[in-house]
């Protein structure tokens, strides 16, 4: 369960399905997460954000770029929310527009 503000507005979004993921490999499909913008109803017709337990630790992985906020769970498995630029040009090309700047 991932809990934000957004527009002076609450949102809570449930995440699951994208276990064992793999590196970024050609001619492999990537494990993907499962969202739920309605903080479970959509999932479970209920709203689980008011019920969540929040298992999170301090973040104890590696630095990652574009890093807003980061967990420890007490598995060992790290979750990370990271932001970063959508309407770069794909490739690395430099941008040449200035929305891609």
């Amino acid at each position: 369960m991932l809990s934000y503000t957004s527009n002076a507005k609450r949102v809570d979004v449930l995440a699951w399905g994208a276990m064992n993921a793999v590196a970024p490999t050609a001619g492999i499909k990537q494990t993907a997460l499962r969202l739920d913008y309605a903080g479970g109803w959509g999932k479970y017709r209920r709203n689980l954000s008011r019920t969540f337990v929040n298992g999170c630790g301090p973040y104890t992985g590696p630095a990652l770029s574009w890093f807003v906020t980061a967990c420890t769970m007490p598995d060992g498995s790290h979750w990370a929310v990271q932001s970063w630029q959508r309407a770069l040009p794909n490739l690395g090309f430099d941008p040449w527009k200035p929305l891609q700047s």
